[in-house]
C-alpha cells in the first residue's frame, strides 16, 4: 500500500487520500491507516467489523483506535442487523470519534440482513449518508444523526 500511495502522491500531487472501508473492508482500512500514518488524510469506517467473530477472526476488536493519527470517522446504522457488524460495538466508538449515526427506514431484507439493500447498505439513506461523508471529508457541517 505504501507503494500505491508514492504513486498516487506523483500522479496527484495536492490530492489528499481518504481511505474508505465497508464491512469487513473496514479493517483493511484501519491498519492501512495506521500503518501509513500522516500519508493519509482521514479513514472512514462504514459498518465495521468491532466485534470478535469465532468463524470470522478479530476484527477490529483489538484495533487500537487511541493509536490512530489520522482523522476517524464512523458511519453505522443503529439496526444493521449483520451478525458480525451489529451496531452496539460501533456506539462505543460513536461517543470517543466523529460519527454518522443513520437510523431508519425500518429493515428491508431480514432474511438477508447483509445483502445490499439492508441497513448494513443503508438502504433508502445511501444519499443523504454520502453527502454527510463528503461534508466531514470537506471541513464543511454535517449531519451526526440521518434519519
Amino acid at each position: 500500500m505504501a507503494a500505491v500511495v508514492r504513486d498516487l502522491k506523483i500522479r496527484f500531487p495536492k490530492s489528499r487520500l481518504v481511505l474508505l472501508g465497508h464491512s469487513r473492508g473496514t479493517v483493511s482500512a484501519a491498519y492501512v491507516a495506521q500503518a501509513l500514518g500522516d500519508r493519509v488524510a482521514a479513514v472512514i469506517l462504514m459498518s465495521g467489523f468491532y466485534d470478535r467473530d469465532p468463524r470470522r477472526g478479530v476484527g477490529l476488536s483489538e484495533f487500537d483506535f487511541d493509536a490512530l493519527k489520522t482523522p476517524l470517522l464512523i458511519v453505522h446504522h443503529v439496526r444493521d442487523l449483520c451478525p458480525t457488524n451489529l451496531f452496539g460495538p460501533a456506539q462505543k466508538l460513536t461517543e470517543r470519534f466523529p460519527a454518522i449515526v443513520v437510523d431508519g427506514p425500518e429493515e428491508t431484507r431480514p432474511d438477508q440482513p447483509c445483502a445490499p439493500g439492508t441497513n448494513h447498505w443503508f438502504a433508502g439513506r445511501e444519499k443523504e449518508t454520502i453527502d454527510q461523508v463528503f461534508n466531514w471529508i470537506h471541513g464543511k457541517a454535517w449531519s451526526r444523526l440521518i434519519r
